[in-house]
């Protein structure tokens, strides 16, 4: 299997493409990135020190990748940052060749566009591109409850209206949804839920609340999912496992010196499988 991952890259810390090539590799994906943003690091640690890749070499990047022969090979794409337009207006136009070359490969398309502490942290006019030209062409659409209450237009404080933004973005064409970090109270005490929407059902992942000032456990999420469900084709049993993964790099993020998520030092955990999270069948 072989991933195109569109991203941002870090220096330091595990997001974007930081959060997720390893983790897609650790599980027999060769994964092929295309940093949209090459950074020091995570804007959370103040400062912005780095630099977007500008939409004229990302195409020539994705022409010389073309010209090897990759998008024949390429069993997905995978999209997270794009911070712009017109940098998500390159993506499209790969997709398209990637989608003509290697009839059979999928788009999962990660809606970053903010979340409900920061709001919208990228270019105002991206949430429209998503709407008008990302959703219709994702076989899969990734985001937490702040992006989907946007791509929906419908606020997500709690499972019921979770599952209603789902089947709202589902019906502007992905044929799989996840909704991340999902209110979700159970016996009294606060979880978080990961939501799947898909003509086969709707399912819901939950855990106990655990914060930490950790970045990027949606990135690495996406990835895990991605390549569990390219190895296996169940994305529900993909979302158990990817979220599973997430608990046992969040937990051991808290006790981390640099309070990074730990996406490497939880490797052995996540990648065995041994952090286990609720699932059930929603709808």
């Amino acid at each position: 299997m072989e991933v195109i991952s569109v991203q941002s890259h870090v220096s330091f810390g595990h997001v974007g493409n930081s959060a997720a090539v390893y983790p897609m590799q650790r599980l027999g994906v060769d994964v092929w990135p295309v940093h949209t943003a090459l950074l020091a690091h995570h804007p959370g640690h103040g400062g912005f020190n780095g630099a977007m890749t500008s939409p004229q070499t990302l195409r020539t990047i994705f022409d010389g990748l073309r010209r090897l022969g990759a998008f024949e090979q390429c069993s997905a794409l995978l999209s997270g940052y794009l911070g712009s337009v017109e940098t998500g207006t390159v993506l499209i136009e790969a997709w398209q060749t990637i989608k003509a070359a290697a009839p059979d490969a999928i788009f999962c398309c990660a809606a970053v566009l903010g979340d409900r502490e920061e709001g919208i942290y990228v270019d105002p006019a991206l949430p429209a591109f998503f709407r008008d030209a990302a959703l219709p062409m994702a076989d899969v659409i990734v985001a937490n409850a702040f992006e989907a209450g946007i791509l929906s237009g419908m606020e997500v404080v709690d499972l019921e209206t979770a599952r209603l933004a789902a089947a709202a973005i589902a019906d502007q064409g992905p044929q799989t949804v996840i909704i991340s970090s999902v209110p979700y109270a159970l016996n009294g005490t606060t979880h978080v839920g990961n939501l799947l929407n898909e003509a086969g059902g709707v399912w819901l992942t939950y855990a106990p609340l655990f914060s930490g000032p950790a970045k990027g456990a949606g990135d690495f999420m996406t990835s895990v999912w991605l390549a569990k469900y390219l190895n296996e084709r169940d994305s529900v049993s993909a979302l158990r496992f990817a979220a599973g993964a997430v608990k046992s790099a969040v937990e051991l993020s808290a006790v981390h010196p640099m309070r990074e998520l730990a996406v490497t030092a939880a490797s052995d955990q996540w990648h065995d499988g041994s952090s286990d999270v609720g699932l059930q069948k929603i709808d």
